[in-house]
């Protein structure tokens, strides 16, 4: 808006400094009705204005790629910063007017609320015009600081005389490391007390200068030995998560080996819980730069390293979505922008997948649905659209952990225990905290739920996990079929993922991808298909619900109702091969129908005599369709109403 009036020809000297908010309407208010003793802004009135805790976000994300001269509004994320911060084309213009020597700062008043720590991350911007003014409003608190008397002016007053010794070129640009080293030592010295205090004064009086080319006090915070080692290395470690923006920080940690020494300190017993999650931001952050991503994967073996954290983060909630953060922001930035397509074969796409796999083995109730729901987003960009190429991309073990972690976050307790006996048939095991759970039992009421997180969020990962699915082909399982453990655990897993999505709201690009997965699993065999018609008879034994009957009457009705679609018109749009698909799928479906009305209760044998599996050949498919789809229509009417 300022732009835009001083465009317009619009004289801003007579309101400066600049007042905003309620403050600004107060002011101006009282000016209108005559000169008074507030006809003047003084520094303080612009201090108070600003919020602490949005100098502090401003402080750790300050734009690094915002020009002073611009003529248009940018997004955050090009400019490498948050949406909730200051624009330091207009924070920076208020404070050197502020500092202006005609005027009486408090120089506490102006460190405590982080302004001096936003000078000097200002030095770190990519443009030469927004560091002249940092330099410059550096230059005028100086004078300020010099000439004022306030509690820690002298450390204050060392640090600044320091940074200036350090400063080899004129306009110098400076890494963010530094820079937010010096805004924590800043804070630090206002709070005498700290332990931290004594540690940033040692380094201070220890040289006349910085190097900048250096993580100040890494080896002695991080490797500390004395009585307050956990302060000591969690405030270096929180140096190194807000202080690594872009490639020349990441440069920097590598003159130090910072990387080595933290994935090496992760996997170490001295390394607790705290610190790991801190850790794990480290990497996040550094996954997010392309140039840093590849750098660790080719020279670090980080995907190794990453696998062997995901197998020890079992139990530990706060470090899974993490875990998925850093999985994520490592694919997305290694394959944005690139030319060429990642093959199937690639390692790190293989690498990647297995990481994936090995962070849903350790989904459980506390697992938080928008982390679900970005793990599998992740899985399926790396997974592709791919074509058919006679193998599953998504195994069944995959399939029995989603499938169960969905019913445990929509507490079906039911459906969780069904799947975690299933699975312990074939001899495969769950994550150790969800087993301990089922095996007593009694499956704890999840800690997120549908109100939780949300209607849109609970959506958004049907969704995604409809799109996991359709990429499951039990007919392509390395395993092999004709086991009946494995078959059983493949239709336990099919029929409660038919409950999942046919229980949903569906669209209709959702029902043209949940049509093929049946599609791929009816033609799975004969043994497959008396599996699933023994797990749908047996659920409604169960008393749990007449929804197995209806579930597949409605995939039966959606396919009768294409393959009627189908063989109804004949224009641009007829393919032959899907009619003959269609039918094919429709008379497998005939089958397990008539095996499950086979299975059920002695009051229904009388409606299903007629259904012989040893029917002719020469019956008319369509026709025998239209008689089942009847009876098992009646059928359904009738159990919903016991």
């Amino acid at each position: 808006m300022l732009m835009l009036y001083e465009k317009s020809g619009v004289d801003l000297a007579a309101f400066k400094p600049f007042l905003w908010g309620s403050k600004a309407r107060q002011y101006y208010s009282m000016k209108t009705k005559g000169r008074s003793l507030t006809s003047h802004v003084s520094p303080g009135q612009v201090l108070e204005l600003l919020d602490r805790d949005r100098m502090a976000r401003s402080v750790h994300h300050f734009p690094l790629r915002r020009t002073l001269q611009t003529d248009s509004v940018e997004e955050a994320s090009d400019l490498k910063t948050e949406v909730d911060c200051y624009d330091p084309c207009f924070l920076l213009t208020v404070l050197i007017q502020i500092l202006g020597p005609e005027n009486i700062v408090d120089c506490h008043q102006f460190v405590e609320s982080r302004c001096l720590g936003y000078l000097f991350a200002s030095l770190s911007c990519h443009d030469e015009a927004v560091r002249s003014m940092g330099y410059l409003a550096l230059s005028l608190f100086h004078q300020h600081v010099e000439g004022s008397k306030f509690t820690g002016k002298h450390q204050v007053l060392y640090l600044m005389k320091t940074f200036r010794n350090s400063v080899k070129e004129p306009n110098m640009k400076l890494a963010c490391v530094v820079m937010h080293f010096l805004d924590k030592a800043l804070v630090t010295l206002c709070k005498p007390e700290s332990h931290m205090f004594m540690e940033v004064n040692a380094f201070l009086l220890l040289k006349p200068d910085m190097n900048f080319l250096d993580v100040p006090e890494f080896y002695k915070l991080f490797n500390s030995s004395s009585f307050e080692y956990k302060q000591e290395r969690g405030w270096m470690l929180e140096l190194l998560t807000t202080g690594l923006r872009e490639t020349s920080d990441y440069r920097i940690y590598q003159r130090r080996f910072v990387f080595k020494l933290l994935i090496t300190f992760y996997q170490s017993v001295l390394s607790d819980n705290w610190c790991k999650v801190q850790i794990l931001k480290i990497l996040q952050t550094a996954c997010r730069e392309k140039t840093v991503a590849s750098d660790l994967v080719r020279k670090e073996g980080f995907l190794t390293s990453l696998a062997g954290m995901v197998e020890n983060s079992c139990g530990f909630p706060d470090r899974i979505p993490l875990l998925i953060s850093v999985v994520d922001a490592l694919w997305t930035a290694v394959t944005s922008k690139r030319k060429r397509p990642l093959g199937d074969c690639d390692p790190l796409r293989q690498g990647v997948l297995m990481l994936l796999r090995q962070i849903i083995g350790q989904f459980d109730d506390t697992t938080p649905v928008e982390s679900a729901t970005r793990c599998l987003s992740t899985l399926l960009s790396v997974l592709g659209e791919g074509e058919d190429t006679g193998s599953s991309p998504v195994t069944t073990l995959d399939m029995a952990r989603l499938v169960s972690y969905y019913s445990t976050i929509m507490k079906d307790e039911a459906a969780a225990k069904r799947i975690f006996i299933a699975m312990e048939m074939s001899g495969f095991t769950m994550c150790s905290t969800k087993t301990s759970k089922l095996t007593k039992g009694k499956l704890q009421a999840a800690e997120v739920s549908q109100t939780d997180v949300g209607k849109d969020g609970m959506s958004e990962l049907h969704s995604v996990l409809l799109r996991v699915t359709v990429r499951w082909l039990p007919s392509c399982e390395p395993e092999p079929l004709e086991d009946r453990h494995w078959l059983e655990t493949i239709s336990t897993i099919c029929v409660t993922a038919l409950k999942i999505f046919l229980n949903k709201q569906k669209k209709n690009n959702e029902v043209k991808m949940l049509l093929q997965w049946v599609k791929s699993w009816i033609h799975s065999g004969e043994d497959m298909l008396k599996c699933l018609a023994r797990e749908i008879s047996e659920t409604g034994r169960k008393g749990e619900g007449h929804s197995a009957l209806t579930l597949l009457l409605d995939v039966y009705t959606m396919l009768y109702e294409a393959w009627e679609e189908h063989t109804g018109t004949v224009g641009e749009d007829w393919r032959p091969r899907e009619i003959s698909d269609d039918r094919e799928t429709v008379r497998l479906l005939n089958c397990v129908l008539i095996n499950v009305a086979q299975s059920l209760p002695p009051e229904y044998t009388g409606k299903t005599a007629r259904f012989n599996p040893d029917q002719p050949a020469d019956r008319d498919a369509k026709e025998d369709s239209a008689d089942l789809r009847k009876f098992f229509w009646e059928l359904s009417v009738k159990t919903s109403s016991v």
